[in-house]
């Protein structure tokens, strides 16, 4: 029949068995089918505590540094042969390994404190067939540097379950690490003001028990816009200690504008320095705004040594409020004048000496406090002999 055929087909086993029982009534004969199939269930298997959430593995515990007072011996001795998993106290979330092909329905994490009571969590699966799972525990009160012991075991969702897994040694770390700028780092950012291009900045970390990143945090001005964050991982982690090293670059468009970066250390407990490594600077990657209002095409030389007049005048300004112009004037003789002109209020004048006809180029260039460049010209000013005055002479005999 096709429902034997599609329950054998689903159970994919040669072991399929069907008795058919035949019962008579006056008008119609029934048949019946049972089905016997064999169906064998294992528990999880490879259950084991694995690591703290973001955390990296460390190097082995001494024995000496272990409480072997109220621990059973046999416990102290399984957890040392496994690096130790640092918590804070609180809460924490463990990460673990579980097998079956049924999937791992739940875990139980079990905590034994260092006066030997137990706790136990049980925590559900997200992914069952993933063969991963997390677990938040709570250990409350916990001081700086206790041990804490952990073991999971690993249900399906037939109800099997595995042995217990290997125990973990639990570390207590409530102290924050540490972050530094080198000299060069710290020269860069403490400047008044920062123009365009890129910043190279880095630094060391320290923890007393193991270092894990750096994070970096620019904050605008406005105190309710949130920071944006950034984390850096270490280009060396000698676990108690590390460097780290990032290059900023800098966004165009940025006419003076307060900029606060703020550097913290984060541990493999996950505590984060409490205070910042701060530096605020002005931000200027905008050319300074230069306008000519005037511009002299063509003068008489004698008329210009009479009456000297401004050649350019305009305008000036910048977010920094200091704007520093040169004008540069190729003489017929190809000569070369650099003037500076001074800015005042926003404004400004350019007033040559000129002493001989021809041709002269006038070009100019405006910087910001960031250095931030503004090129006008080339201009062409052009100097004619103009007309002479001949003033009489009357004299007596």
């Amino acid at each position: 029949p096709e429902s034997c055929q599609a329950l054998y087909d689903q159970l994919h086993d040669t072991s399929l068995e069907a008795v058919l029982t035949t019962t008579s009534a006056p008008e119609v004969e029934i048949n019946r089918f049972s089905v016997k199939h064999p169906v064998v269930v294992d528990p999880p298997v490879d259950v084991a505590i694995v690591s703290l959430q973001g955390q990296t593995q460390g190097s082995l515990l001494s024995p000496s540094g272990i409480e072997r007072g109220i621990i059973p011996a046999d416990i102290v001795e399984q957890a040392l042969a496994s690096p130790p998993i640092y918590v804070r106290s609180g809460a924490n979330t463990l990460l673990g390994s579980a097998h079956d092909p049924s999937g791992v329905s739940s875990v139980v994490v079990q905590i034994l404190d260092p006066s030997g009571e137990t706790t136990d969590t049980v925590c559900d699966v997200a992914a069952p067939m993933s063969g991963a799972w997390d677990c938040a525990i709570n250990i409350q009160g916990a001081q700086n540097d206790l041990r804490y012991y952990a073991r999971a075991q690993a249900s399906n969702p037939y109800g099997y379950t595995s042995d217990w897994s290997s125990w973990r040694v639990l570390v207590v770390d409530l102290l924050p690490p540490t972050v530094t700028l080198d000299s060069a780092s710290d020269a860069a950012l403490t400047a008044a003001v920062i123009g365009p291009g890129k910043i190279s900045v880095s630094g060391q970390i320290e923890d007393n028990d193991q270092v894990k990143n750096v994070e970096i945090c620019k904050r605008s001005p406005d105190p309710t816009a949130p920071a944006n964050c950034k984390s850096i991982e270490l280009n060396v982690n000698n676990l108690v200690s590390g460097t780290w090293s990032i290059t900023l670059m800098t966004p165009y468009g940025m006419d003076y504008v307060s900029q606060t970066l703020q550097f913290y250390a984060w541990d493999a407990a996950g505590n984060r320095s409490e205070e910042p490594l701060e530096y605020t600077f002005w931000l200027d990657t905008a050319a300074p705004e230069v306008l000519v209002d005037t511009k002299i095409d063509t003068i008489p030389l004698f008329k210009y040594l009479h009456n000297p007049i401004p050649i350019l005048a305009g305008t000036a300004s910048d977010g920094s409020g200091k704007v520093d112009i040169v004008v540069r004037m190729t003489t017929p003789g190809n000569g070369t004048q650099r003037s500076v002109i001074p800015v005042d209020n926003n404004l400004w004048s350019y007033t040559p000496e000129i002493n001989a006809i021809g041709t002269y180029s006038l070009s100019l260039e405006a910087r910001d406090a960031a250095g931030n460049l503004t090129t006008l010209g080339t201009w062409t000013l052009i100097v004619t002999e103009g007309y002479k005055l001949w003033m009489p002479i009357i004299s007596r005999e």
